[in-house]
């Protein structure tokens, strides 16, 4: 019986894939190594609780490692020297955006956790102007733009808005994990376009920031994002970004306009009970996000979480 080379390739991979992520941690310094586990929210909170490390723990954290060690592999299409490179690219990257203080930054009271959730507050605003709020069908969590509730001071400054979208972005991310008990690593972006003005947009430099870092340091973190009724002034936006963004990330990228597909689309993806009525007219999150109720909740829950 003849086999498919791409069979045999295939089922090589599987086989050897466990070593392969052993390979690519084994290649990192322990603080290299805290910093890639630290990815996982979930053992950010183990390692930050433990007193003294043990067996248990380290096993966790290779674990974690190599997990995020597998997006990198994966997205590079196995290319083993590409993925480490972009591997240790992005664990200095959260380590020099501060990304795991950024998550605590609403549970400590340091100089610097205050000023940073002072510049989060300011550029989400009083109605959150993102937010993360119900799941997919799959676990998956959404994480809500929602242009008519930016603050106008919101784009002043460029810095706090990456770490607004950073704060969101991880938020997001833990709630997945913790919700699909680490099976999903992946989230489901809904930008919500109603009364959308060109100023609700953040900066053209912050856009083409994010969409960088996306790119080369949330590797396999993006399911779909949805562009809901977005109106000819966002098209315009469209138009301009599109050269910096890559054709992988180009893809995940879906406009639902009307109702009709509106339903077609969440109908599919959505519960009711996890949807708003800007996703499906069913959807039984009516009720306004109270920012202060949402920065208080536990990081790694979406607001009001529906069991």
């Amino acid at each position: 019986m003849l086999i498919h080379p791409c069979r045999t390739i295939f089922v090589r991979t599987q086989r050897f894939f466990p070593l392969l992520m052993q390979f690519m941690i084994s290649e990192l310094d322990d603080f290299e190594k805290e910093a890639a586990a630290c990815s996982s929210y979930s053992y950010s909170q183990l390692s930050d609780q433990a007193s003294t490390r043990d067996a248990a723990l380290d096993a966790l954290r290779e674990k974690a490692a190599q997990r995020m060690a597998a997006r990198h592999w994966v997205a590079e299409k196995g290319d083993t020297e590409a993925a480490m490179k972009k591997f240790r690219s992005t664990i200095q990257y959260r380590i020099d955006r501060k990304v795991a203080d950024i998550r605590k930054c609403f549970d400590e009271d340091t100089d610097w956790a205050k000023e940073t959730r002072r510049k989060v507050e300011k550029y989400l605003g009083p109605d959150g102007r993102m937010f993360v709020r119900g799941f997919d069908k799959d676990g998956r969590c959404i994480f809500h733009f929602v242009g008519k509730n930016s603050p106008e001071e919101g784009k002043t400054d460029p810095e706090g808005c990456l770490e607004a979208h950073y704060y969101i972005l991880e938020k997001a991310i833990a709630a997945t994990e913790r919700r699909t008990n680490g099976q999903q690593n992946m989230i489901v972006v809904s930008v919500d376009f109603e009364d959308f003005k060109k100023w609700h947009a953040p900066p053209m430099g912050v856009c083409k920031d994010m969409l960088a870092v996306l790119k080369d340091h949330y590797v396999q973190r993006l399911w779909r994002v949805y562009l809901i009724d977005a109106p000819a002034i966002f098209r315009g936006i469209w138009t301009l970004l599109n050269p910096f963004i890559d054709p992988v990330t180009k893809t995940k990228f879906q406009f639902v306009t009307g109702e009709q597909q509106r339903v077609a689309v969440f109908g599919e993806i959505l519960d009711k009970s996890q949807a708003m009525p800007y996703q499906r007219p069913d959807g039984e999150l009516t009720d306004d996000v109270d920012m202060q109720e949402f920065f208080k909740a536990p990081f790694n829950q979406a607001y009001r979480e529906k069991m």
